[in-house]
């Protein structure tokens, strides 16, 4: 059993978040030429006035723009009261899973310009609820799988997302 629960935690820090199919991934309804960004329900960590998660953005590469990067997965911890992010981790993936690059330093606090994706992730995470499917506005369940066959169906079912700005309601 010992041997079982060591391999499983060896694996889960070595395996790109496509591996990780079991996680209860949500979308947010704030997709647009960035990318689609999801976020780990089971990932939510409230202390007090912050708000810890797993979020990753998963970009189009089929775009003529698109760069090696296909996959970004952030470790952020949103403080509600000062609406601000600190990203304690990102690692950013190829197409074909392969890690390209991982910073696990704490980085100083950001604080998020109005109508933006960041400023609208601190406003999501810090609702009371959050993560509970409340706001089917904002954030969505997305079907058990892999997030980076989803991602590739969407950009292919949504060809405008490339050219539309991210939405500014949150």
């Amino acid at each position: 059993m010992k041997r079982r629960l060591g391999f499983l935690a060896f694996a889960a820090m070595v395996l790109p978040p496509a591996a990780l199919h079991a996680a209860p991934w949500h979308l947010f309804k704030l997709n647009g030429p960035a990318g689609l960004f999801f976020f780990d329900a089971h990932s939510v960590v409230r202390k007090g006035d912050t708000v810890t998660i797993w979020i990753r953005q998963a970009m189009d590469t089929a775009r003529p723009d698109a760069g090696r990067t296909a996959v970004i997965a952030a470790h952020d911890v949103f403080d509600c009261k000062a609406r601000s992010i600190r990203t304690l981790r990102a690692d950013m993936y190829a197409r074909d899973g392969t890690l390209l690059d991982s910073d696990r330093r704490d980085k100083p606090d950001f604080f998020p310009e109005a109508d933006t994706p960041g400023a609208h992730f601190v406003d999501i995470a810090c609702l009371p609820d959050f993560p509970a499917l409340t706001h089917p506005d904002l954030y969505s369940a997305v079907p058990a799988g892999d997030l980076n066959a989803y991602a590739a169906q969407y950009f292919a079912d949504h060809p405008k997302v490339q050219a539309e700005p991210a939405s500014k309601s949150p």
